[in-house]
């Protein structure tokens, strides 16, 4: 069934890739991902690739239409975004994760139609204070309070897909 996300509709087609990329994300142990682009209000998946066991970079930009957003997996973890996530989902609109452990899909949204500069440098500046492995080991509570905070504050989360 399509997904409404803002005011994009993300169709079963685009559903089923993500869903699939989550299984080649499991058997291969890496982050795999595409961008979400949009023409008239329906998103279509563009630039597939793939990352490392941690990260990945997808290209930016649509050949047709708008980049509205991205899709990537977590190999190892749940569908939550990291603060990076979070950022990437508040500058450009959408961010779907998907999760090999507990196989779903979550998109997060920004709330707002547009993003404030005021608003994504203080999302960057906490990406940078906690985004280093020595920061996540030494204060892992204060990571998740504060990456929590910034998902309630900036996005709406839809999940169930």
């Amino acid at each position: 069934m399509p997904i409404k996300l803002n005011s994009f509709i993300l169709p079963d087609s685009v559903i089923q890739k993500m869903k699939v990329k989550i299984e080649d994300s499991r058997l291969k142990n890496i982050e795999v991902g595409f961008n979400l682009c949009s023409e008239n209000g329906t998103i279509h998946e563009e630039s597939p690739c793939t990352g490392t066991e941690c990260s990945i970079r997808i290209p930016k930009g649509c050949k047709r239409g708008k980049q509205i957003g991205l899709f990537h997996t977590h190999p190892y973890t749940s569908s939550e975004p990291s603060i990076h996530d979070i950022a990437n989902a508040y500058y450009i609109g959408i961010n779907c994760i998907g999760s090999t452990e507990e196989k779903d899909i979550k998109c997060y949204v920004r709330k707002d139609k547009n993003y404030t500069k005021e608003d994504l440098e203080n999302i960057i500046a906490a990406s940078i204070r906690y985004g280093s492995p020595s920061n996540i080991i030494q204060d892992h509570e204060k990571l998740i309070k504060v990456r929590n905070y910034l998902k309630k504050h900036y996005l709406n989360t839809v999940d169930g897909i």
